[in-house]
């Protein structure tokens, strides 16, 4: 019963809103997914992997990012110092692995 009210009252939510829903669709009995719906699941899987492959490297290679900071500003601090070091390790990996396209000079 929690989970079908939480449903509702998500779906009553999101059509409240002017925004659009990233969930995706879901196939039932006898009720495939059309073609076009199999499409909007992939282009929202795309979206999602690649966010959460960010998410996986900050919290396996770099020990999570739990933070205990006492205040906004020290937050926001760490949280773009984590960022800029996903970003220097993400270059350095591209650097490494030659994934930059060639410019014609």
């Amino acid at each position: 019963m929690k989970q079908l009210f939480a449903i509702l009252l998500g779906a009553f939510t999101l059509s409240a809103a002017p925004i659009t829903t990233d969930i995706h669709e879901r196939a039932y009995r006898n009720r495939p997914l059309s073609d076009a719906q199999k499409e909007s699941n992939r282009k929202k899987s795309k979206i999602r992997a690649r966010i959460e492959h960010v998410f996986g490297f900050m919290s396996q290679s770099m020990k999570g990012f739990y933070l205990r900071y006492i205040g906004r500003r020290r937050n926001a601090a760490a949280i773009g110092l984590i960022n800029l070091i996903y970003n220097l390790a993400r270059y350095e990996q591209i650097v490494r692995l030659k994934l930059l396209p060639r410019i014609a000079a």
